[in-house]
Parts: C-alpha cells; sequence; structure tokens
C-alpha cells in the first residue's frame, strides 16, 4: 500500500511515529537534504568495465582521478563536482545472488525521445540492451553493470511530482492489486517509434498494455 506523506509533525509525534509499518511524517524542526548529490560504487576486477559501462550509458565524463593508496574515478554529467564514484578495490569478492543491497541508481530524462536515443546508442557501443517498464505515470529502463548493479534511466509522463505522488495515491486507493509495473517489449517499442507510431501513444500505459508483447520484469520480486 502507498500512502502519502505530506503532514508536518512536532518533534514528540516524530518520534512517537517512527515505530516500522506506521505513517512517518516529516519532523520541521530539523532540516532535511535540499538535493541528492551522488552515488558511489565499490568494484574489484570489473573496475574499468564499471567505469567504461556509465561513461556510455549516462554519457559521463572523468571530472577527476585519485590514484595514490587507492584507484578512484569520479564521474559528472552536469555542473555538479561529481554524480558517480567508482573506487578499485582488488580483494572485493562478487556480491552473493539475492543479498542485501542497495537496488538500483535512478536518472530522470527529459523526454522518452531521448531514453530510446541512448538505448540504441548503448546497444551499438556496449552491446546490452535493458528491460523496460511502464509505470502509468513514468517509463524505466533498466541496465546492469558489469558488477550486477542496477541502473535505471527514466522519463516523468505527468508534468509535477506532486501529480505523480497523487497518481500512486490514487490508485492504490481505488485498487490494492493495481499494477504499477508493467514490464513491455522494448525492441517492439523501438520498432513501432521508426515505423512512425506517435511518441503520445508510446508514452500511454493502455496503448503499450495493449500493443506491445510482455517484456521481462527487473523487478526482483
Amino acid at each position: 500500500m502507498i500512502t502519502q506523506h505530506d503532514a508536518v509533525a512536532s518533534p514528540a509525534s516524530h518520534t512517537a511515529s517512527t515505530t516500522l509499518g506506521q505513517s512517518v511524517v516529516r519532523d520541521m524542526s530539523y532540516p532535511a537534504p535540499s538535493a541528492f548529490s551522488h552515488a558511489s560504487i565499490f568494484s574489484g576486477a570489473n573496475f574499468a568495465a564499471v567505469v567504461r559501462f556509465y561513461q556510455i550509458v549516462l554519457n559521463m565524463r572523468v571530472k577527476y582521478v585519485i590514484k595514490n593508496k587507492f584507484h578512484l574515478v569520479l564521474l559528472g554529467c552536469d555542473g555538479e563536482d561529481h554524480r558517480l564514484s567508482v573506487m578499485e578495490l582488488s580483494k572485493l569478492e562478487a556480491r552473493p545472488v539475492n543479498s542485501v543491497r542497495i537496488e538500483h541508481t535512478s536518472w530522470r530524462y527529459r523526454s522518452l525521445e531521448e531514453l530510446l536515443e541512448v538505448v540504441r546508442y548503448v546497444e551499438r557501443e556496449l552491446g546490452v540492451f535493458p528491460t523496460a517498464d511502464h509505470r502509468g505515470c513514468l517509463i524505466g529502463f533498466h541496465y546492469t553493470d558489469p558488477d550486477d548493479n542496477r541502473c535505471e534511466m527514466f522519463v516523468d509522463l505527468l508534468p509535477t511530482q506532486e501529480e505523480i505522488t497523487q497518481f500512486f495515491v490514487d490508485k492504490m486507493a481505488a485498487d490494492p492489486d493495481y499494477i504499477t509495473l508493467l514490464p513491455f517489449d522494448l525492441r517492439g517499442m523501438l520498432a513501432k517509434q521508426s515505423a512512425g507510431e506517435s511518441i503520445e501513444n508510446l508514452k500511454s500505459y493502455e496503448w503499450v498494455r495493449d500493443n506491445l508483447p510482455v517484456g521481462k520484469s527487473r523487478h526482483p520480486l
């Protein structure tokens, strides 16, 4: 169940509301972060391949490199100091399957046209292809890097974050079993775009559901 959390809490009520499973509201008596800054990845034998993966998939450039007691590459795609750091640690072991982890990093794009262009470019350069899903209010593509870290690229289909939040709240209130993640055949979408299908149809949840085969889900559940 998805619940909207926009209320302001007093410090006392904040303390009382943090039991797992209960609604948690923001306590306005102390600051929250102003923005998310970056993600950090530890890599081992695949270090060079991981750096190249993010350079190609997210069109990032190397902002700077630290190489003394450790090897650290810092990557960025905008004016921020860096958005992603990759550190080489030679003694790391591969992560066990189904282990506790941060599940993915996520990167917003301006349009579906941009995302489809990126998919074509990445496949030419790296030979990898993402899974895709439609969630009604956004479309997401999902890659896995050489160390099995997941990377989501998405485009919002509603104009504001408030409308996206309300979309999920309303859908789940009306139907607790609403399927919020519809995997679809991305190659089918690329073919439809090349054949002249309108971008408005390609963005439509109902059109994707009715006109594209079900694809492979990246969802771990």
